[in-house]
């Protein structure tokens, strides 16, 4: 990881800005905070604990936090497009969608189709008269 010194000394077309949400900026200030209260030998800003947090993260990532985050960050609908567009490129279609697929497919058919509904043998019988036949 690069030390301080060289954080601090970055020319401006070394650094990356980014965006975060306005809770995660928050934690960033409370983290700095905390790190100044009583540090009297530096000054922490936030770009200098930021780069700290991402490299140090990314030396401990590993498969159990990977899925961790995708789970988090699962969308159905991404992955039905990704499936989709694979399908399309492959001609082939996982066989778990095809049956959901299959399921919704029936399950929309027999819903959508009207039952006729039986002839009741209770009515009213009109006779007409012949004079009142129009």
């Amino acid at each position: 990881m690069e030390n301080k010194e060289e954080i601090k000394n970055k020319k401006s077309d070394d650094l990356a800005k980014i965006a975060i949400s306005r809770e995660a900026d928050l934690g960033l200030g409370d983290i700095i905070s905390k790190i100044n209260d009583g540090f009297d030998g530096g000054k922490i800003t936030k770009q200098l604990v930021t780069s700290y947090i991402v490299l140090d993260f990314q030396k401990r990532l590993n498969d159990s936090e990977l899925l961790k985050i995708r789970q988090l960050f699962f969308d159905p609908f991404v992955m039905m497009e990704a499936t989709l567009k694979k399908a399309k490129e492959t001609g082939i279609l996982p066989e778990s969608v095809r049956d959901v697929l299959y399921q919704e497919f029936v399950n929309h058919y027999q819903s959508g189709k009207k039952q006729k509904k039986s002839l009741k043998t209770e009515g009213i019988t009109d006779r007409h008269s012949e004079s009142e036949a129009a």
